[in-house]
């Protein structure tokens, strides 16, 4: 009888043991998030296994034109400079992918577009650069930097034009064109405002202001802002 209790205990544990084991239930699967905003080039390796991705990429915005400097005709006639075009957003891409564990992806945040200067006509902005997400050699999804605003125009015969927005890409929207210095008061033009991305990042830069002409005393236009950088986020999975 002894004998038969002692075996009786030892299966109950065994039980009691399994049961609890049981209890908490299959381990939850990997998960995860990188995220990139500081222009530049980076790898990441994943970890685990059956893995899938959402990967968003964004290039670098569009520089904004710069401001044209005021003018005056033999004192006589006051002409104020035409603004900058702002720059347009950086293109946006979003994909799902699987991911090959143990793999190296090479990460690319393109910078935003330089900026225009001022000047006798304000400089053109420069293009935003493009981001990629790679494997190797090969190319997963490339996003296209913003152009840039064109510079204002001046004139020692009439008010000067404004700069055209630069071209933005689908979720992102164009930059705004500039505005004509305005006649009679010889104010300068105002800048355009850069275009917006979906993201919020790589967003165009504003155009500069044009000058202005206070008692035949001219003033310098304004130089344009630079684009905003590029982005690229990885939110990742075991599946």
């Amino acid at each position: 009888m002894k004998t038969l209790v002692i075996s009786l205990a030892i299966v109950l544990a065994a039980v009691a043991s399994s049961c609890t084991d049981s209890s908490q239930g299959p381990e939850e699967p990997l998960f995860g998030s990188q995220t990139y905003v500081i222009p530049g080039t980076y790898t990441w390796t994943p970890e685990g296994t059956n893995l899938s991705a959402v990967i968003i990429v964004v290039g670098g915005g569009g520089g904004g034109g710069g401001g044209a400097n005021a003018n005056t005709l033999a004192g006589a006639y006051a002409y104020g400079g035409g603004g900058g075009g702002g720059g347009g957003a950086g293109q946006v891409q979003i994909d799902s992918i699987g991911l090959t564990a143990g793999s190296t992806y090479t990460i690319i945040v393109g910078d935003g577009g330089a900026a225009g200067v001022q000047g006798a006509s304000g400089q053109n902005g420069s293009p935003g650069q493009q981001s990629q997400f790679r494997l190797g050699s090969v190319t997963i999804k490339t996003a296209l930097g913003g152009s840039g605003g064109l510079g204002g125009s001046g004139s020692t015969t009439a008010q000067g034009t404004g700069g055209a927005g630069g071209n933005g890409y689908p979720n992102g929207s164009a930059g705004n064109d500039a505005t004509a210095g305005a006649a009679g008061s010889a104010t300068g033009g105002g800048g355009g405002s850069g275009g917006v991305s979906s993201t919020f990042h790589g967003s165009g830069g504003s155009g500069g202001f044009g000058g202005s002409v206070t008692n035949y005393a001219t003033s310098s236009g304004s130089p344009g802002l630079q684009g905003g950088p590029g982005y690229v986020r990885i939110d990742w999975r075991e599946n």
